[in-house]
């Protein structure tokens, strides 16, 4: 498990599964139709899939919790995935996302990656809003049909 310092106030570390569900409410407030025992399900089978889990705290409390992995895509090469970024409420607008992404952004060269991707559903605007802040493009649409 790495921890890392950024700022000298915020500090990312990785989880093991057993913290990751600590926070599966967080997660949940991202898939509010998706009970807490499919997340749960969910969670367990990302950690099996080699995602990296990472909570965001200070000397007081956790700002929030966000994952990711990296893949190689025909389009864009190796990649990081950036994935399920959420912050509680009350550290939103705090300027934790900036530091967030520029956490992830460094993390994606010390890997040796080309990009940073990440999806985002579609009536989030104002996740929209901050990652195209960011300069993060549109480039197509994720499609998904559910079979079950």
């Amino acid at each position: 498990m790495q921890t890392l310092t950024l700022k000298n106030t915020l500090h990312f570390q990785e989880l093991d599964i057993e913290e990751v569900l600590t926070y599966i409410h967080l997660f949940q407030e991202l898939n509010t139709n998706i009970s807490l025992n499919k997340l749960d399900d969910r969670l367990n089978n990302m950690n099996k899939e080699n995602y990296i889990f990472v909570k965001v705290y200070d000397r007081v409390k956790c700002h929030g919790v966000f994952s990711y992995k990296t893949t190689t895509k025909l389009y864009s090469g190796k990649q990081l995935e950036l994935e399920n970024l959420i912050l509680y409420k009350n550290s939103r607008n705090m300027g934790i996302g900036k530091i967030v992404i520029n956490y992830i952004i460094e993390k994606a060269l010390i890997l040796q990656c080309t990009s940073v991707e990440l999806n985002v559903y579609i009536d989030n605007t104002n996740a929209i809003k901050f990652y195209e802040k960011y300069k993060f493009k549109k480039i197509g649409h994720h499609l998904i049909k559910c079979l079950v």
